[in-house]
């Protein structure tokens, strides 16, 4: 998001390609059907990337992060 604000290539973030696909971002959106716009804002909220799996996968790779969502681990008991 912050490549897509600032016009400037980010370090993850290549514009020329995305440009290239979509060149006008808010006609692209406006057209969008309602569901993926929510996915859209649930990812952002989130921070985490959205995309196909494969996608995600070899971000997790690249960054050595993990993106996808982690089963939840035990509560900790709180005093």
């Amino acid at each position: 998001m912050q490549a897509r604000l600032s016009g400037k290539d980010d370090g993850l973030v290549e514009l020329a390609p995305l440009l290239e696909m979509v060149g006008d971002w808010k006609l692209f959106l406006s057209g969008a059907e309602e569901e993926l716009l929510s996915d859209i804002r649930r990812h952002e909220r989130s921070g985490r990337p959205l995309g196909a799996e494969g996608f995600i996968e070899r971000l997790e790779s690249t960054l050595s992060r993990t993106f996808k969502r982690e089963k939840p681990g035990p509560k900790v008991k709180q005093n």
